[in-house]
């Protein structure tokens, strides 16, 4: 899978949708089509957002594909803004995940 490089224009088109406050900016996830709908990206993502939580701070991610706030939102992300990327870009959804509490109970480092 090609992953297209940011462009300074989209940076600064997606910057008001950015939080100000520290944050787990979750990295770029795929799954190969012919292996989607078998939990390989839930698989994948879950110890991110774990992690977050265990230190007590929320998690951020952006997405560009029309199916995937369905997919991040059974994760606990909400979507918080979205943007019409500039010079024909594709629509990027912002989406935030509150601090959940771990296992034992507890939010924030252990």
């Amino acid at each position: 899978m090609r992953i297209p490089r940011t462009r300074p224009v989209d940076e600064r088109a997606l910057q008001p949708l950015r939080p100000t406050h520290p944050v787990w900016f979750l990295a770029t996830v795929g799954v190969r089509p012919d292996r989607q709908g078998r939990g390989l990206g839930r698989v994948v993502l879950e110890p991110g957002p774990a992690d977050a939580d265990a230190g007590g701070v929320p998690c951020f991610l952006e997405t560009s594909l029309a199916a995937n706030p369905a997919f991040y939102r059974r994760l606990g992300f909400e979507v918080v803004g979205e943007v019409d990327l500039p010079c024909g870009g594709p629509r990027t959804w912002a989406m935030r995940r509150a601090v959940r509490d771990t296992p034992d109970g507890r939010v924030g480092p252990l």
